[in-house]
């Protein structure tokens, strides 16, 4: 089980009842920082006090000797996170890059098909903005047009690509990327 952030103040993710994966991905980096800074105030307290306790000359008690387990197993998990949150972010920019690359692949793979169809640009445009998800009314909009216009430009759209309709459009282009292991 991979934990991306441990919170050595409070176990969140069994007081609210949701695993810890998915209680990872749900801290912000608000309460990270956060966490981390509270972590930062504790470490500091102790320290504090175990500094008074030595100069007090109760450096050989077991009060003494707990509290400072307790400020070196702090600063590992402050260490522990900060590595974490480094390495998530280095993680998610690396994803970020790999996403922005597929993103112009499958527009280039969606342009080509368009193009083997021999659609017009207006409907080359249409196709475009029916596979992203708008209304028909919408684009009638957005190209200025009527509503009518936009239907006779799909139904031309689903003529040329052998597709019954919008859904079926769509679902050309996604089974592709779309796995199934059943």
């Amino acid at each position: 089980m991979n934990r991306l952030f441990i919170c050595p103040l409070w176990n969140l993710h069994s007081l609210i009842g949701v695993a810890p994966d998915i209680m990872a991905l749900m801290i912000t980096r608000f309460e990270r920082h956060l966490n981390i800074i509270i972590s930062l105030v504790v470490i500091g307290f102790f320290t504090h006090d175990i500094y008074g306790d030595y100069l007090e000359g109760e450096a050989a008690t077991s009060h003494f000797y707990a509290e400072l387990t307790i400020v070196i197993l702090l600063i590992g998990l402050v260490a522990y996170q900060l590595e974490k949150i480094f390495s998530t972010s280095n993680k998610l920019s690396a994803a970020n890059k790999t996403i922005k690359s597929l993103r112009g692949e499958i527009a280039i793979a969606i342009d080509q098909q368009l193009a083997e169809w021999g659609l017009t640009p207006s409907e080359k445009e249409v196709a475009w903005l029916m596979i992203k998800g708008f209304a028909f009314k919408e684009i009638a909009n957005f190209r200025s047009v009527t509503e009518k216009t936009i239907h006779q430009q799909a139904a031309v759209v689903y003529k040329k690509s052998g597709v019954s309709g919008r859904h079926e459009l769509i679902s050309g282009f996604l089974e592709d990327f779309v796995s199934t292991s059943a």
